[in-house]
Protein backbone atom coordinates (compact mmCIF):
# COMPACT_ATOMS: atom_id res chain seq x y z
CA UNK A 1 0.00 0.00 0.00
CA UNK A 2 1.55 3.43 -0.92
CA UNK A 3 1.39 5.73 1.70
CA UNK A 4 1.35 9.83 1.33
CA UNK A 5 -0.25 12.44 2.82
CA UNK A 6 -3.73 13.43 1.29
CA UNK A 7 -3.70 16.83 -0.20
CA UNK A 8 -6.40 19.30 -1.22
CA UNK A 9 -8.61 18.88 1.42
CA UNK A 10 -10.79 21.24 3.46
CA UNK A 11 -9.09 21.86 6.63
CA UNK A 12 -12.31 20.31 8.57
CA UNK A 13 -12.55 17.84 7.26
CA UNK A 14 -8.78 16.97 7.81
CA UNK A 15 -9.36 16.09 11.19
CA UNK A 16 -11.78 13.15 9.83
CA UNK A 17 -8.78 12.12 8.09
CA UNK A 18 -6.97 12.62 10.56
CA UNK A 19 -8.47 9.92 12.58
CA UNK A 20 -8.82 7.58 9.40
CA UNK A 21 -4.70 7.46 9.40
CA UNK A 22 -4.99 6.62 12.88
CA UNK A 23 -7.62 3.70 12.65
CA UNK A 24 -4.87 2.24 9.92
CA UNK A 25 -1.85 2.72 11.90
CA UNK A 26 -0.48 5.91 9.92
CA UNK A 27 0.74 7.71 12.08
CA UNK A 28 2.33 10.14 10.36
CA UNK A 29 -0.47 11.43 8.18
CA UNK A 30 -2.80 10.88 10.98
CA UNK A 31 -0.14 13.82 12.55
CA UNK A 32 -0.04 16.00 9.60
CA UNK A 33 -3.94 16.25 8.76
CA UNK A 34 -4.31 16.95 12.51
CA UNK A 35 -1.79 19.48 12.40
CA UNK A 36 -3.73 20.68 9.29
CA UNK A 37 -6.37 21.12 10.59
CA UNK A 38 -5.64 21.76 14.41
CA UNK A 39 -3.88 24.97 12.40
CA UNK A 40 -6.69 25.94 10.17
CA UNK A 41 -9.70 25.73 12.64
CA UNK A 42 -8.42 25.65 15.48
CA UNK A 43 -12.13 25.76 17.48
CA UNK A 44 -13.69 22.76 15.39
CA UNK A 45 -10.77 20.53 16.61
CA UNK A 46 -10.98 21.62 20.22
CA UNK A 47 -14.88 20.92 20.49
CA UNK A 48 -14.27 17.70 18.78
CA UNK A 49 -11.23 16.48 21.27
CA UNK A 50 -12.78 18.20 24.03
CA UNK A 51 -10.43 21.23 24.90
CA UNK A 52 -11.23 23.95 26.39
CA UNK A 53 -12.66 26.62 24.17
CA UNK A 54 -14.01 30.38 25.54
CA UNK A 55 -17.33 31.19 24.78
CA UNK A 56 -18.07 32.74 21.15
CA UNK A 57 -18.58 36.48 21.92
CA UNK A 58 -19.45 37.54 17.88
CA UNK A 59 -22.10 35.90 15.83
CA UNK A 60 -18.84 35.55 13.26
CA UNK A 61 -17.54 32.86 16.34
CA UNK A 62 -21.01 31.45 17.07
CA UNK A 63 -20.53 30.69 13.31
CA UNK A 64 -17.54 29.30 13.67
CA UNK A 65 -18.08 27.08 17.04
CA UNK A 66 -21.13 26.12 14.87
CA UNK A 67 -19.12 24.16 12.72
CA UNK A 68 -17.40 21.83 15.51
CA UNK A 69 -20.96 21.33 17.00
CA UNK A 70 -21.70 19.89 13.24
CA UNK A 71 -18.26 17.79 13.26
CA UNK A 72 -18.96 16.68 16.83
CA UNK A 73 -22.26 15.34 15.65
CA UNK A 74 -20.50 13.80 12.14
CA UNK A 75 -18.33 11.88 14.11
CA UNK A 76 -20.25 10.80 17.42
CA UNK A 77 -20.81 7.30 15.77
CA UNK A 78 -17.10 6.64 15.69
CA UNK A 79 -15.94 8.80 18.77
CA UNK A 80 -18.53 6.78 20.49
CA UNK A 81 -17.37 5.23 24.15
CA UNK A 82 -13.78 4.99 22.60
CA UNK A 83 -13.33 8.54 22.19
CA UNK A 84 -10.66 8.96 25.06
CA UNK A 85 -8.61 6.15 23.44
CA UNK A 86 -8.99 7.72 19.98
CA UNK A 87 -8.13 11.41 21.18
CA UNK A 88 -5.58 10.68 23.60
CA UNK A 89 -2.80 10.97 21.00
CA UNK A 90 -3.90 14.24 19.24
CA UNK A 91 -4.92 16.19 22.63
CA UNK A 92 -1.06 15.17 23.57
CA UNK A 93 -0.84 16.85 20.01
CA UNK A 94 -2.49 19.94 20.63
CA UNK A 95 -1.04 20.50 24.12
CA UNK A 96 2.27 20.57 22.57
CA UNK A 97 4.15 23.82 23.17
CA UNK A 98 4.70 23.72 19.20
CA UNK A 99 1.40 23.78 18.48
CA UNK A 100 0.13 25.90 20.99
CA UNK A 101 2.33 28.45 19.69
CA UNK A 102 1.92 28.12 15.98
CA UNK A 103 -2.07 28.29 17.30
CA UNK A 104 -1.68 31.23 18.64
CA UNK A 105 0.49 33.04 15.71
CA UNK A 106 -1.81 32.51 13.37
CA UNK A 107 -4.53 33.96 15.40
CA UNK A 108 -3.13 36.96 16.47
CA UNK A 109 -1.58 37.42 12.43
CA UNK A 110 -5.37 36.84 11.14
CA UNK A 111 -7.74 36.42 13.64
CA UNK A 112 -9.28 33.38 11.69
CA UNK A 113 -11.61 30.59 13.35
CA UNK A 114 -12.52 28.13 10.86
CA UNK A 115 -14.13 30.17 7.92
CA UNK A 116 -13.94 30.33 4.09
CA UNK A 117 -10.91 31.96 2.67
CA UNK A 118 -11.94 34.91 0.27
CA UNK A 119 -9.43 33.79 -2.83
CA UNK A 120 -9.88 36.80 -5.02
CA UNK A 121 -11.37 39.97 -5.42
CA UNK A 122 -14.33 40.81 -7.99
CA UNK A 123 -17.25 39.24 -9.47
CA UNK A 124 -16.28 35.45 -10.76
CA UNK A 125 -14.52 34.79 -13.92
CA UNK A 126 -17.11 34.13 -16.99
CA UNK A 127 -15.54 30.65 -18.49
Amino acid sequence: MQRGFITKISPSESLVAAFGAFELGMKSDARASFTHASLNCPNTVAMVIGAKLPRPTTSEEAGITNTGVSMLRALSGYLGTAKQRRVASFMDLWKSEQQAGLRAEIREASGRGCRPQRTRSGPPSKG
